[in-house]
């Protein structure tokens, strides 16, 4: 019987027991047992002493993993690039059969019980007494090491280890099929000149993510408050859709090992905010405006309500709401236009690194980059008539005084 399905656990489980893996791993297992055996059988009348024998089918075992299971698990991985849940069930299958790997080792050490021809007398009562034991269970998880007289393994399958660097090729694929779906979500958000008839379209999940975002409201920033301008922009529909995806995606992780569930879910939220961060910064980003900078600020407070809401059990929310703590800092200073406490924060910091304000995670730099984006945005958007009213021309005077405080900044750059 397959060693998980021969537990007090299982047997007490009700009917239909159900377990996490498929019907590739017990497979596997009994074919690398039959095949134990055959190279058993193979060896048996070669006339090898205990030592050799234990090479020999060590070796071939071993070669077993190498050459013909690393091939058919690696190309099948590599055909799954693009089918998540067969992704999923794989990694599900590598971790289970890793700990497989030890029931084999202990089934190839219980075969090599079989030749006695290299021990003596005195050593074949203790591999007799260690064989009873293991007839009535021969995939005992105890890994059977000989230590009572009877010479240790000289070596162990290599079958652990090559599975595992599958394993990680699999959760480099999950990542990666993850991250280019968030990327398409939010590159089809647009942030360029958004004007209040496009923006925050309306949605299927209104009830659902009107409440994530009232949750947003409260808890955002150092002070645990959130900025909003406009309580008419509703988050963008492609973010409403991302959050919810992920919602779905991280509920069918439930399987999965909890570090490599987290592990994703944080190289997500990385992902998310690094993309968000470049609607700001990127190469491709044409213009800035103001109503673009608002309805980026609630999108990130649906984001951070997301990472707030523990997608991934036993995952610190602080650890996903700080991974969007840059970004939420920088919006904030500038929709509260909060110029004069930021700069006279920045003055006071030392060299080694001073924090305790609401933008201590904000670089001089990054600020002064931004308010230059909305400068040279503004000037190809305002016209000349517009651009010599009064009220225009103050407001570009404080803008360039802000940016001109901000390059006076001494600071040393924050060690991130």
């Amino acid at each position: 019987m397959y060693p998980p399905g021969d537990t007090v656990e299982f047997s007490e489980l009700p009917f239909p027991k159900q377990l996490c893996f498929s019907w590739m791993v017990p497979k596997i297992y009994q074919t690398v047992r039959e095949y134990i055996n055959l190279c058993y059988r193979f060896c048996e009348n070669m006339d090898l002493a205990y030592t050799e024998l234990e090479d020999t089918i060590n070796r071939a075992t071993n070669f077993l993993f190498s050459q013909c299971l690393n091939t058919v698990l690696t190309s099948g991985v590599r055909s799954s690039l693009r089918q998540l849940p067969r992704l999923t069930q794989f990694c599900i299958n590598l971790d289970e059969l890793e700990t497989v790997c030890g029931h084999l080792d202990n089934y190839l050490q219980y075969t090599l019980l079989d030749e006695a021809s290299s021990i003596t007398s005195g050593r074949l009562k203790d591999f007799a007494m260690i064989r009873d034991n293991q007839r009535e269970d021969p995939d005992m998880t105890t890994s059977v090491t000989l230590n009572s007289g009877a010479n240790p393994p000289r070596s162990r399958l290599q079958g652990a280890s090559l599975l595992k660097d599958i394993r990680v090729l699999v959760e480099d694929q999950i990542c990666n099929h993850l991250k280019d779906n968030v990327a398409k979500f939010i590159n089809l958000s647009n942030y360029d000149d958004t004007d209040d008839n496009n923006s925050g379209q309306t949605n299927n999940n209104t009830n659902k993510n009107d409440q994530l975002l009232n949750n947003s409201q409260t808890v955002d920033g150092r002070n645990g408050v959130s900025y909003i301008t406009n309580t008419k922009i509703k988050p963008t529909e492609n973010i409403v859709h991302l959050t919810s995806w992920l919602k779905s995606v991280f509920d069918s992780f439930s399987n999965l090992p909890p570090k490599i569930a987290q592990t994703a879910c944080i190289s997500v939220c990385k992902h998310i905010a690094r993309l968000l961060y470049d609607v700001l910064f990127g190469s491709q980003v044409r213009s800035l405006s103001e109503t673009g900078l608002q309805q980026l600020s609630i999108d990130l407070s649906l984001c951070e309500s997301f990472a707030r809401s523990q997608p991934v059990p036993g995952l610190d929310r602080t650890t996903l709401w700080l991974i969007f703590a840059d970004l939420r800092q920088l919006l904030d200073l500038y929709h509260k236009d909060d110029w004069t406490s930021y700069i006279a924060f920045r003055k006071n910091v030392t060299g080694s690194g001073k924090y305790g304000s609401a933008y201590d995670r904000v670089p001089p730099s990054v600020a002064i980059k931004l308010l230059e984006r909305l400068r040279d945005s503004d000037k190809k958007r305002t016209g000349f008539l517009q651009a010599m009213r009064k009220e225009e021309r103050g407001r570009k005077k404080k803008l360039e005084d802000i940016i001109r405080q901000l390059r006076e900044l001494n600071v040393t750059p924050r060690n991130n």
